[in-house]
């Protein structure tokens, strides 16, 4: 349960609150790198562009991870990179689509896929892109993407039309532009996009997979977008939604990003690799185009990837009854506030910082479908951390987050060396099911952490958002209450505030402080009046 206290008699309404609270590789293609280039010793630098690609599965017992370096002269290495390697240059998310040197050697074996061995890292460094420059962190404009379907040689079956795909991108619900137009604030829009196929691959279905079972992704780009490349001008497209005529590639449907040279220059192209089960479900091709514009996971605490419910990021599937299409599918929720600001749909006036010392009254706006310029997000540093922090949004029932679980006020600890799911959702109650009250802050709720003396407390809901108070680094004393009817004006001395649709109420107050609480509401007597507390 959570922390919750009530004014149960006098003399007990005042409580004082501290705070709630293998590497895997398979895209190298083989006939880039020789073995024996791939097993000479000594300490080596390469550079080139850095990509982080995600693969998920559809039952969500299983995420993958790819680290590759495409190098000037036109290889897809594989990296054996840490986090802590990469911590020195801004850590493996900052690092995602940016040129880099690394240094290291080759490990000296082929790698478990078959394909020969990955390049260990001892030590990464941004560097100058001598020609094309690293696609920017925020995501805004116009963002045209492609569907290329492709099939394998060996595999003749279709399983969607053309059309299918074209009225993916459209701009009414649930096609994607009306999708991410909601998501990002009309910031970006994917007007212009459609699709293109069906292709047939140069090889059979078989040719793509390394002795391990791991997909070859390089391979299947490369394959699928020269098959489609004279017909299709790719220099007019921001992305490549990559469309496959089978239900299985290794375990997965993947998104990220990859290098190509399509109709101009090379560049990091953002990319999905899509089963048919993936786009026969449109919050998985959302989701995928999310790890395309660069954003990781989230989660629970539980060391699952798939638990968050609150985020199109994690869990796609568990509201999928709540939103659903019957062309299209699963349609995903919004994703949180910490990825929004990440790919800059958050103003700067929309989002405040509570440091240590300092307390904020906090109009907090619905994240999706806002109704009012009031804040999107509070961020609390944890420790004065620039790394770790809290996040706090608010979540309702409207627009694609018809797919949640609930309303209320959602929290989660961030800590950006986390970098696969950095952000995890707080589910006071740690029952593993982030979709119950344990992870919604309501009206006279406060999540506390003591060690640092931060507490969110959910003083009022409005008609497209909540009121919160939020505390750092102070001892704060609250009187909270539940007289059972909605709407109620509560007069206390020093102050007013109104019961929410439970009947549920709560105030903070100074140290030693002493009053009278008097409930009013037109046509509906109290008893006692009033209350008087020392």
């Amino acid at each position: 349960m959570k922390a919750i206290h009530k004014v149960a008699r006098p003399g007990k309404v005042i409580t004082l609150f501290f705070l709630a609270i293998g590497l895997l590789f398979s895209t190298l293609n083989p006939n880039s790198l020789s073995v024996a280039q791939a097993q000479q010793g000594g300490t080596v630098s390469l550079s080139g562009w850095f990509t982080i690609i995600r693969g998920d599965s559809r039952d969500g017992s299983e995420t993958r991870e790819i680290h590759m370096l495409a190098t000037e002269d036109g290889r897809s290495v594989p990296l054996a990179l840490d986090a802590n390697a990469a911590q020195a240059a801004g850590g493996l998310l900052s690092l995602d689509r940016k040129r880099i040197t690394v240094q290291g050697s080759w490990s000296g074996a082929p790698s478990a896929q078959g394909t020969p061995a990955a390049f260990r890292v001892d030590s990464v460094s941004l560097s100058q892109a001598p020609n094309a420059a690293a696609p920017a962190s925020a995501i805004t404009g116009t963002k045209k993407w492609i569907s290329i379907l492709c099939k394998f040689q060996d595999m003749p079956s279709q399983p969607a039309t053309l059309s299918y795909f074209q009225n993916m991108y459209a701009n009414a619900k649930p096609g994607l532009d009306h999708y991410w137009r909601q998501q990002s604030y009309n910031l970006i829009s994917t007007a212009g996009s459609t699709a293109a196929g069906w292709y047939t691959l140069p090889a059979p279905y078989s040719s793509y997979f390394s002795a391990g079972g791991w997909f070859n992704l390089t391979k299947a780009a490369r394959d699928c977008t020269n098959a489609a490349n004279p017909s299709v001008n790719f220099s007019t497209y921001y992305g490549i939604n990559l469309m496959f005529n089978s239900q299985n590639l290794d375990c997965c449907a993947w998104g990220g990003g990859d290098v190509l040279a399509l109709d101009g220059p090379s560049k990091v192209w953002p990319i999905t690799w899509m089963p048919a089960w993936g786009y026969q479900n449109i919050a998985v091709t959302a989701h995928e185009m999310g790890h395309a514009f660069g954003l990781p996971h989230s989660s629970g605490t539980y060391g699952a990837t798939y638990d968050n419910e609150w985020d199109v990021m994690s869990d796609t599937w568990t509201g999928c009854s709540r939103s659903f299409d019957f062309t299209y599918g699963c349609l995903g929720q919004h994703t949180i506030s910490y990825h929004k600001d990440s790919l800059g749909w958050i103003p700067a006036s929309q989002k405040t910082t509570v440091t240590a010392g300092s307390a904020k009254n906090v109009l907090l706006e619905q994240l999706a479908l806002p109704q009012t310029s009031n804040f999107k997000m509070v961020k609390i540093p944890i420790a004065g951390s620039s790394t770790r922090f809290y996040t706090v949004e608010a979540r309702r029932l409207t627009g694609y987050d018809v797919q949640l679980p609930g309303t209320g006020v959602i929290i989660h600890e961030v800590n950006t060396n986390r970098y696969q799911a950095p952000a995890n959702v707080i589910d006071i109650d740690n029952n593993e099911v982030t979709g119950d009250a344990g992870a919604m802050w309501t009206t006279g709720e406060i999540f506390r952490n003591n060690t640092y003396k931060i507490a969110v407390a959910v003083l009022a809901s409005t008609a497209s958002g909540y009121r919160v108070q939020v505390i750092s680094g102070l001892n704060i004393y609250y009187v909270t209450g539940n007289i059972g009817v909605s709407n109620v004006t509560v007069n206390y001395t020093g102050g007013s505030t109104t019961t929410d649709s439970t009947g549920r109420y709560i105030f903070p107050v100074s140290p030693g402080w002493s009053g009278t609480v008097t409930p009013s509401k037109a046509g509906y007597s109290f008893s006692p009046s009033s209350r008087s507390y020392s």
